[in-house]
């Protein structure tokens, strides 16, 4: 924060099953949620909402304004080490839970009125080589498989902010990808929040101010000091420093992040484990080998299934 200009702390926290590390002080317990592969595996958006809404709340409790939630990005290959913590392989599925889960975290009406960070932009899809790897993808393949869910958590679910991710696509960084977050995001799809580095995934401190990072997590080693000398020597417009600004500042005000803050109400423990083991049956799916159509043996008579 910055008292002398009456601009309060802003604290971010992990998810997205559940509120995890992060914000200020130690850290306080949360609900743990079930997977968000087995809310996805409800196909209920009132389950989403729900979900979402009690991660905002929850996220309020322990000290942030920020929840780094939902992660949307499509189950492409099945030893992804964070599929879990996305909700599938299918676009239009993977839109509907989205929106519904950031509209509950998102919303004001009953809930904390927490800002939602819909992440990461754009095909993570795998752990391997993550921070080096440069994806190829089409086009077709961008629009009909990797996009949709983003577009609608932005058109549709107003998602407050955005993480950037670590791969390359098409040659450049995510977080310095010009056609991707200037081009698509904010000038195509009317995004009017921030953009967030996921952690350590700027490189550079003109390339990633220019083309459409607002805020480097979790350091400012490229965004502190190496961006004032930048806009000195003309390098970066200030008219760009104030657009990352006013990005943010515009929504911490939106959601009533400025100024005095209600008291977090303490996690109701209880409550909070039934609805997330509510959530969890409802994830639970029953296959019937009818006509044989599973891909095993018939004549295997029971499977154990374990973990």
């Amino acid at each position: 924060g910055l008292p002398r200009l009456g601009i309060p702390a802003f604290h971010m926290t992990n998810g997205p099953a559940g509120v995890g590390p992060g914000g200020a002080g130690p850290q306080k317990p949360a609900t743990a949620m079930p997977a968000p592969i087995a809310l996805a595996a409800t196909w209920d958006p009132s389950l989403a909402f729900a979900y979402g809404k009690l991660e905002g709340e929850e996220t309020r409790s322990t000290g942030s304004q920020l929840f780094e939630a939902p992660d949307v990005n499509i189950a492409r290959v099945p030893q992804g080490g964070r599929v879990f913590e996305s909700f599938g392989e299918d676009p239009y599925l993977d839109s509907r839970i989205a929106v519904a889960d950031i509209e509950g975290v998102q919303d004001r009406v009953h809930g904390a009125h927490m800002i939602a960070n819909v992440k990461h932009f754009i095909a993570n899809n795998q752990e391997s080589t993550r921070m080096s790897v440069d994806e190829i993808i089409g086009e077709r393949a961008l629009r009909e498989i990797y996009m949709p869910t983003f577009e609608a958590a932005i058109k549709e679910a107003h998602s407050a902010s955005l993480m950037c991710a670590y791969p390359k696509v098409n040659g450049a960084f995510n977080c310095e990808n010009e056609p991707l977050l200037t081009g698509v995001l904010k000038k195509e799809w009317g995004f009017d929040g921030f953009v967030v580095s996921d952690w350590g995934a700027t490189h550079s401190t003109v390339p990633s101010a220019l083309n459409g990072l607002d805020v480097e997590m979790p350091t400012g080693r490229y965004f502190s000091d190496d961006l004032k000398k930048a806009v000195e020597a003309g390098q970066v417009p200030q008219s760009r420093i104030d657009d990352m600004l006013v990005r943010r500042f515009a929504k911490m005000m939106e959601f009533g992040l400025f100024g005095p803050q209600p008291k977090p109400a303490p996690i109701q423990a209880f409550e909070h484990g039934a609805e997330a083991r509510r959530i969890a049956a409802q994830g639970m799916v029953l296959l019937k080998n009818a006509d044989n159509i599973l891909p095993l043996d018939p004549t295997v008579r029971s499977i154990a299934l374990i973990g």
